[in-house]
């Protein structure tokens, strides 16, 4: 009736989208937005875990004529990350790695692009030491004209990022030994995320690179947890708790083995507990779920990893 159109698309398994699209006049004395073309900004690249939001920024930006790179994680924005990129417009909220996380995370590794965060709650952020590390917040939802004066201001001259300062070496008022976490992953930038997620611990983490990596550290290393991904080359992680099984047999110590997968179809928890893994945890992974697994195979005489540590005065 009002001379648009609607369809949905739809993919067996995977879900459905639907879509509509009408033609509306502009309502009399509606000023019509020209956005002036950012200055030093070509590129940027979006941030978000939701499609629809990458999307409306993307269309949002190439009216200003700024071309742009979407990722749907932070994991995946620091793997195409590139100098070519002169912004980067990420979400607060998100899997594995929050957008302040990412913020810091692309500090760490020597990238001085500006950093813009989205954000639904732009109070606590303010209050997050990686705050120094943003050249600006929007709050949410993000209307298109506080974005487009946005980048105006930035205009190529962002407040040049903080620094991160070493941290001081923290007071251990305990003489017992840190928790030993052996996380089995063969992916870099996965490690990188795994080790972000846990850097507020109190803990000694190391990685493997595959499974027979895995086995061979156990019996170095002596693990009091291990994270172990399902997929990996030379052993897989069903193998390579098989194999850590069989060590453990007469000697009385059992290792708690968490399994990391993206497998996630009913009935493939059932296979990999019955290779004698105790836990499961599907990809994306989330900070306080493996929070709640090194917290929970603490043994007595080992410091608490989430015990607050002492800053050096």
């Amino acid at each position: 009736m009002m001379g648009g159109n609607i369809w949905v698309e739809s993919l067996e398994g995977q879900g459905s989208t639907f879509g509509f699209k009408i033609t509306l006049p502009l309502a009399d004395g509606a000023p019509q937005e020209v956005p002036t073309p950012p200055k030093g900004v070509s590129c940027a690249m979006v941030v978000d875990a939701q499609d629809a939001n990458r999307v409306i920024l993307a269309k949002q930006l190439s009216l200003m004529g700024v071309e742009t790179v979407e990722c749907h994680s932070g994991a995946e924005a620091l793997a195409q990350i590139t100098p070519e990129i002169d912004l980067v417009l990420t979400d607060h909220n998100m899997a594995e790695m929050d957008g302040l996380e990412l913020a810091e995370a692309l500090r760490e590794a020597g990238h001085d692009v500006p950093i813009v965060l989205l954000s639904g709650n732009t109070g606590y952020a303010e209050q997050d030491p990686a705050r120094r590390f943003l050249a600006a917040m929007l709050q949410k939802p993000v209307p298109r004209s506080d974005l487009f004066n946005m980048l105006a201001d930035l205009g190529g001259s962002a407040p040049a990022p903080t620094a991160i300062a070493p941290e001081p070496a923290p007071q251990v008022v305990s003489h017992a030994r840190a928790l030993r976490v052996l996380a089995a992953e063969d992916n870099k930038t996965n490690q990188l995320v795994f080790s972000k997620m846990v850097k507020t611990l109190d803990i000694d983490l190391q990685f493997a690179a595959n499974g027979i990596e895995a086995v061979e550290m156990y019996e170095s290393f002596d693990p009091d947890i291990v994270f172990m991904d399902i997929s990996m080359p030379k052993m897989d992680g069903k193998e390579a708790t098989r194999s850590i099984r069989k060590i453990e047999e007469g000697t009385g110590r059992h290792v708690p083995v968490v399994a990391m997968t993206a497998h996630a179809m009913e009935g493939d928890d059932k296979g990999i507990l019955a290779a004698g893994l105790d836990h499961y945890l599907t990809k994306p992974l989330r900070k306080a779920a493996i929070h709640e697994q090194i917290e929970n195979a603490c043994p007595q005489d080992v410091r608490p990893p989430l015990a607050p540590v002492a800053e050096a005065g």
